[in-house]
């Protein structure tokens, strides 16, 4: 899965579990793979996201990405997959205006 296609489809309004449908692959793959800069704030600017504390931010998505995609889903792994599941939500509810539920 590439980022830019997980981008495209959410921002066509997909919930991940279509997106892993569309692209063949895993749901969770969809959070791990999805560019950070959704889990910050869709509708920033390119510019803003260099600069804190959205930079910071997204460090620390990315680090959540590489720390959830290492062995498998231990307990903390999966806790960290959980929490780019809500900030997923939140920016797909934020772009689109809408609620989805994603457990």
């Amino acid at each position: 899965m590439q980022e830019d296609e997980i981008l495209k489809l959410a921002q066509q309004g997909k919930t991940p579990f279509q997106i892993a449908e569309e692209l063949m692959g895993d749901e969770d793959r969809v959070y791990l793979n999805t560019p950070v800069s959704w889990y910050v704030d869709p509708t920033v600017d390119e510019e803003a996201l260099d600069k804190p504390p959205l930079s910071i931010e997204m460090n620390y998505y990315s680090q959540c990405q590489s720390d959830a995609g290492c062995n498998g889903y231990a307990n903390e792994e999966r806790r960290i997959l959980n929490q780019l599941k809500k900030c997923w939500r939140k920016s797909f509810q934020k772009y689109h205006g809408t609620k989805v539920d994603i457990h």
